[in-house]
């Protein structure tokens, strides 16, 4: 494909996640050729994606595919990765082209469409068989109704539950404020767990709490304003620099 196929922000996009590519990769401790086998991607794709190689890929479609099997294998949310990767105005071909780049079958447009119609057909039969109304069978010559002179019970209703309102949190002993001044990839845990990874653009905030430890790490540290413990807040780092920062109850800055 043409490298003029591919407009400059997709350029600068691959760069700035092929650099978070690579460096998760080196932390997990995976080689080219593992995370080549693990995603059945040829290994010249993977490596240039790593290496923002715009020019030595596949249309942007299949870049999407390639980047969220890259981003699984090394445990990264590979969904919103791969939707941060803009198509552009270049995107062509076929649909019904096997991906390029990945070993076995692909699934063609009718395939999906026989598959969406089995499945249509088959919920409308059990929400026929669900509520189809029962008929209530009558003495033979007669349409008169025999009163047993029995009065059916109400049914009980069930008690209500009222709701209880929960208690305010706490003020958290450690708190980290973002504020994004140019798109960047972020991937932040508070006390161990998983907080946010996924892209975030310019203009947004995000505010995170914890009780022990805060980790942020951001793929373009020269796009994002860090404020820690009601501090001003100042730039992580470099344009396109990836930075890692760990922030406890005592930090006074990063």
């Amino acid at each position: 494909m043409s490298p003029l196929a591919f407009d400059q922000e997709q350029v600068q996009k691959l760069s700035e996640i092929g650099a978070h590519l690579r460096s998760a990769r080196t932390k997990k401790g995976l080689s080219l050729e593992d995370v080549a086998n693990k995603t059945l991607i040829q290994p010249r794709f993977v490596t240039a994606i790593e290496q923002g190689k715009i020019e030595e890929l596949p249309e942007a479609l299949y870049v999407r595919g390639f980047i969220r099997r890259i981003a699984e294998v090394i445990g990264i949310n590979g969904e919103s990765l791969a939707e941060s990767f803009p198509l552009g105005q270049a995107q062509s071909g076929s649909s019904s082209a096997k991906l390029i780049g990945v070993n076995g079958p692909t699934l063609r447009p009718w395939h999906l469409y026989a598959i969406y119609f089995a499945l249509v057909i088959g919920a409308v039969a059990l929400l026929y068989s669900l509520f189809k109304p029962q008929e209530t069978p009558r003495s033979a010559g007669t349409d008169k109704v025999t009163s047993t002179g029995t009065v059916p019970k109400p049914a009980k209703q069930s008690p209500v539950v009222k709701a209880v309102a929960k208690p305010k949190p706490q003020s958290a002993p450690v708190q980290a404020q973002l504020t994004i001044k140019a798109d960047s990839y972020m991937d932040i845990s508070a006390d161990g767990q998983s907080n946010f990874v996924g892209m975030l653009k310019a203009g947004e905030k995000k505010t995170i709490a914890a009780k022990q430890e805060i980790r942020i790490s951001a793929g373009n540290a020269g796009g994002v304003m860090l404020g820690v413990n009601s501090q001003d807040g100042k730039v992580m780092g470099k344009s396109g620099e990836i930075k890692d920062v760990t922030l406890t109850p005592a930090s006074k800055g990063f």
